[in-house]
């Protein structure tokens, strides 16, 4: 079944953006999948999905961050970690969520507003809670707008979510 949705995903950016570029994704993926023991690689329209709230037409398709810019984000963000909580708006399955955690990051939420995205997070987040016993996951299924930024939320994650509607709501917000 993996084997299906990576050959899928290389089409998408094959098509999308070139192959050279589909080519290093992929070989990002796979890896990426491995090292984190979790199953967010491919694209999911957001049409097929039941969403909370009415801003489904100002959301992008589901396309996880890829593995390659994530480790180097984390990277630089690696100093931060313990001053607050991250949030990963548009979470999907939880892919921001665990490689935080995989760099230290012990406060962590994820918004999205797709329930069946919530569901794959949740998945994920529970086979590798083990390795990370320290860390809190939240996931919350609620539209980013609505959401109500604590005192402790400090790193905000967007990783092509919506669109600038929406973006320039949520900062408001913040």
């Amino acid at each position: 079944m993996r084997k299906l949705s990576y050959l899928k995903y290389l089409f998408f950016l094959s098509k999308n953006w070139n192959i050279h570029l589909a080519f290093f994704t992929i070989k990002h993926e796979i890896a990426g999948e491995k090292k984190y023991c979790i199953n967010t690689t491919g694209i999911d329209k957001l049409k097929r999905l039941s969403v909370v709230g009415d801003n489904k037409i100002n959301a992008s398709i589901y396309q996880a961050a890829n593995y390659y810019l994530l480790e180097k984000a984390f990277t630089f963000l690696r100093e931060e970690k313990s001053t607050g909580t991250l949030v990963d708006f548009g979470s999907g399955k939880g892919r921001i969520m665990v490689v935080a955690a995989a760099y230290g990051f012990e406060k962590i939420k994820g918004i999205e507003f797709a329930a069946a995205l919530s569901v794959s997070a949740k998945k994920n987040i529970d086979s590798i809670q083990w390795k990370y016993p320290e860390t809190n996951f939240t996931i919350l299924t609620e539209n980013a707008v609505k959401y109500n930024v604590d005192k402790e939320d400090s790193i905000f994650f967007f990783f092509n979510p919506f669109d600038e509607k929406i973006v320039l709501e949520v900062v408001k917000n913040i």
